[in-house]
């Protein structure tokens, strides 16, 4: 059985490398601007053969069997979190996440998490509604 900590690092892990192969195709700086005005298209495939797709707040990107979505934070932040980006990410993954194939586990997982002060909502509630590991260093575009 695998613990939410882990579920959660290891999405945050492909998140950050689903930011990363966009940038290299793409540009970090056009990543930053975002698609809007055609500066990039909205939607297409990364020289590595996945497709990414850029929707309303977040991203995501499909390589092989995953494929991680995400809403940015604040400020371009890109390592939050949420109970149901967590359990897409797990249901994919049977296998490795047993424990978090239900939405209703990984909310209560989550839910102790943040009593526990590991878990931390976002400074900025009315613009992000992410989560964050606590204490730890903001990953920005």
């Amino acid at each position: 059985m695998q613990p939410i900590i882990t579920l959660i690092q290891d999405y945050l892990s492909a998140v950050a490398d689903a930011v990363a192969r966009v940038q290299k195709d793409i540009g970090a700086d056009l990543v930053r601007q975002g698609p809007g005005g055609g500066r990039f298209p909205r939607f297409g495939n990364l020289s590595d053969g996945s497709e990414y797709q850029f929707h309303g707040i977040g991203l995501s990107v499909e390589s092989g069997d995953i494929d991680v979505n995400f809403d940015f934070g604040t400020g371009g932040r890109y390592d939050g979190f949420d109970a149901w980006s967590l359990w897409c990410f797990a249901k994919q993954q049977l296998d490795r996440y047993p424990t978090f194939q239900d939405k209703e586990d990984v909310d209560e997982a989550l839910r102790h998490l943040i009593s526990e002060r590991k878990v931390v909502g976002s400074t900025n509630p009315d613009r992000d509604r992410l989560f964050y590991l606590a204490g730890s260093t903001p990953r920005v575009l």
